[in-house]
């Protein structure tokens, strides 16, 4: 199987981007459900009337996730983690539209079916993408190979930092040393690591 090599900072474009994509995907389905609701032509007139919604949550959403550090290496192939910034992401944002909703914006501008739509739907799709994600992270095509120099003490030393830290992204495929008496030696064992 061929490796997929991406560098960390593609991989955080990357997961912005789709994030993003999602977020207007259900923003649009949200739209699409307060129209059918509400008896209203859901058409590209409909749609550029409510482009607001689009910039807003898009808008929200990255703050929320900066903010719930989303994009950091450790939570994005953490499943547990991702699922606790997840949530915590779209609750800052529930918190911001209610914050909108109470104290700046006139009666009737912000419906809260569409808010509660994107939300759920957010959650489910976000969720699902980021599942395949990590998923796919952990495969071991995905990680970039890395050859540590040193392997006394700091060597060791960065093995257990890259395996605690970025063992999905990095995946150590030897050791470099001068000495000649560490030639073929086991290092570390990375799967023993605590």
């Amino acid at each position: 199987m061929p490796s997929v090599s991406f560098r960390l900072t593609e991989r955080k474009i990357l997961l912005i981007f789709v994030d993003l994509m999602f977020v207007n995907l259900t923003t649009l389905f949200a739209l699409w459900l307060h129209a059918v609701r509400n008896f209203t032509p859901f058409d590209m007139i409909f749609v550029g009337a409510n482009f607001y919604w689009f910039v807003s949550f898009s808008g929200l959403w990255y703050i929320a996730a900066v903010v719930n550090s989303f994009y950091q290496t450790e939570i994005a192939t953490d499943l547990s983690k991702i699922v606790q910034a997840l949530l915590r992401t779209e609750f800052l944002i529930l918190i911001a539209y209610l914050v909108i909703f109470f104290y700046a914006a006139p009666l009737n501008l912000l419906p809260r079916g569409i808010v509660l739509y994107q939300g759920i739907s957010s959650i489910i799709m976000i969720g699902t993408w980021r599942t395949l994600y990590v998923l796919a992270a952990q495969r071991p095509a995905f990680g970039r190979r890395a050859m540590i120099v040193g392997a006394g003490w700091a060597g060791k030393t960065m093995a257990q930092a890259i395996f605690q830290h970025a063992r999905h992204e990095y995946r150590i495929v030897g050791f470099v040393d001068d000495e000649y008496k560490k030639k073929s030696s086991v290092v570390v064992e990375l799967h023993k690591i605590d």
